[in-house]
């Protein structure tokens, strides 16, 4: 996985969107501001890039004022109700049936983070540590991560308990002094991961199911088999979400994974292949995806997939096929 470009789930940024609502901001709208693309109307399971959901959790920050952002998801998005991370919980007959389910569906869903419980002779660790370093701030992400920790605990141990310790992978956050999140814990710098301590008199607790909302399919969260293992297919799932949102300049995706245009092609190149055959390739199979659906207009399709009129998707669909998009579709139907 070293090689590949870090990605999340689509469905990440429909709780960032979902938060920005609750807290009377229209997310259109903000998200416009960001420049980033609508990746909350991608399918949850469609992968992102995480370089993006990094970045605008801390821009979201920075223009909102709102130093604890990231600890806020929490609240209007409840780890109970994401999707498989929720039904993890309700299945699990104790708290550590729980964590250790959350992490194995999360270690699913993405690979920007590895989450795992360490022992010590009176307490247990739950971490998180980031498998990338980035040229800008993780803040708000560690806020989210350490709220959801706390809040998962809080199911057993009640809805005032707090860490006695709380790890950070680097130095101080913004506005600490004032962040309800790390309350009066003991907070310990640099530690490489970030997460928080629970005594292990809590960890065989059975998670009271009863009141818990159902886990919702549209909420935000989706289950994932396989991730990309290298970069011309991790790249690849990222593109097929640019070009679903709109988006297929090179510009754009070298922008949302953090490098130049020319590092990008670079890469692509050295695993034998480029920009324009990976566009080309995902375009035919998005087509032909598409194309099934007789309902769905040849030239609503061309548009889709970023042509510039119909004339230029049959040309393409032609050296594809050698028929024309309507003869395709005619031959689907014999």
């Amino acid at each position: 996985m070293a090689n590949a470009v870090p990605q999340v789930p689509a469905g990440l940024f429909t709780i960032v969107t979902t938060t920005l609502d609750s807290l009377g901001f229209p997310p259109e709208q903000v998200l416009k501001s960001a420049r980033m693309p609508p990746w909350h109307y991608l399918d949850a399971g469609e992968m992102v890039s995480g370089h993006d959901y990094y970045w605008v959790m801390d821009w979201l920050a920075r223009y909102l004022g709102d130093e604890a952002f990231g600890a806020r998801l929490s609240k209007h998005a409840p780890i109970t109700s994401l999707g498989p991370l929720g039904a993890a919980i309700r299945e699990s007959k104790s708290l550590y049936d729980a964590i250790n389910s959350i992490n194995q569906a999360y270690g699913r869903a993405s690979d920007v983070a590895q989450f795992f419980m360490s022992e010590g002779p009176s307490e247990t660790d739950w971490l998180c540590k980031q498998r990338i370093v980035l040229d800008f701030s993780t803040h708000q992400t560690t806020l989210a991560s350490l709220q959801y920790m706390i809040d998962t605990v809080r199911l057993v141990a009640g809805p005032d308990w707090q860490p006695a310790k709380i790890y950070l992978a680097g130095g101080k956050l913004p506005g600490e002094g004032r962040l309800e999140t790390l309350g009066d814990s003991e907070i310990l710098y640099f530690q490489g991961v970030s997460g928080i301590s629970l005594p292990k008199s809590l960890v065989p607790k059975k998670v009271p199911c009863g009141p818990l909302a159902p886990a919702s399919a549209e909420s935000g969260w989706a289950d994932i088999n396989t991730l990309p293992d290298s970069f011309v297919a991790s790249l690849r799932s990222l593109l097929r979400s640019h070009i679903r949102a709109g988006v297929v300049r090179v510009a754009s995706l070298a922008d949302a994974v953090g490098m130049s245009q020319r590092t990008l092609q670079r890469r692509l190149g050295e695993e034998g292949s480029s920009f324009s055959a990976v566009l080309d390739d995902l375009r035919f199979e998005l087509a032909a995806e598409l194309i099934r659906d007789r309902d769905y207009p040849l030239m609503a399709i061309a548009h889709d997939l970023g042509y510039r009129d119909q004339a230029h998707f049959t040309r393409a669909f032609r050296r594809w096929t050698g028929m024309s998009p309507s003869e395709y579709r005619s031959h689907l139907q014999d």
